[in-house]
């Protein structure tokens, strides 16, 4: 899937969530796009392909991206921009960063590795997949939109490490930057789930 497409499809999927009242029908269709993405990703060769590219710019330019996370904000002002650039809508960029805070514990600790990843969108698909069966009262609509949104972010991590792993991301991230993209996409893809859930 290239990144133009998974833009467009987590755009989407995020956009139906967002709705003022989302019917069933927008839930459903939100829940068949996350699915239908997910199970393209978890067998793209390209995306895991781009993904060891950045945890190999992680293990390369160690000082550089402890610097970076030491000011995550201003690493935040620069992915917020080229992920802007690149056509992700400015709702989903601003929720993904209002919750990137949550994710830096493990960001600074890189702990994910292409096993891992893998792992962590086919489990996600599983679950996304079983949701459009879940979604026929109104209470159990309202439980699961957190948890469809929280899918959106998973794709949204998808985005960022697409587009940073493009040649678009090392004038203004550095290698370092990519690299420290790579941890925060996957992070997101790990955690989306439970992001939206207090």
């Amino acid at each position: 899937m290239n990144h133009l497409e998974l833009i467009n499809v987590t755009n989407n999927m995020h956009g139906l969530l967002t709705k003022y009242n989302p019917t069933r029908e927008d839930m459903v269709e939100a829940a068949h796009i996350g699915c239908r993405t997910l199970r393209i990703l978890a067998d793209d060769v390209s995306f895991f392909a781009n993904a060891l590219k950045l945890k190999e710019f992680e293990q390369r330019y160690k000082s550089e991206l402890d610097y970076l996370v030491n000011d995550f904000h201003y690493f935040l002002t620069l992915e917020r921009d080229l992920l802007l650039r690149g056509g992700l809508r400015k709702e989903l960029v601003n929720a993904l960063f209002s919750q990137a805070e949550k994710l830096l514990k493990e960001v600074r600790q890189g702990t994910y590795s292409m096993n891992v990843l893998r792992g962590t969108i086919v489990a996600l698909r599983q679950k996304t997949c079983s949701l459009h069966e879940k979604l026929q009262t109104q209470e159990e609509r309202q439980r699961l939109h957190a948890r469809l949104r929280g899918v959106a972010y998973g794709l949204g991590g998808a985005v960022i490490i697409t587009m940073n792993s493009s040649p678009m991301a090392i004038a203004p991230l550095g290698y370092a930057g990519m690299a420290l993209s790579g941890a925060l996409g996957s992070n997101f893809l790990a955690k989306g789930w439970d992001l939206t859930v207090e």
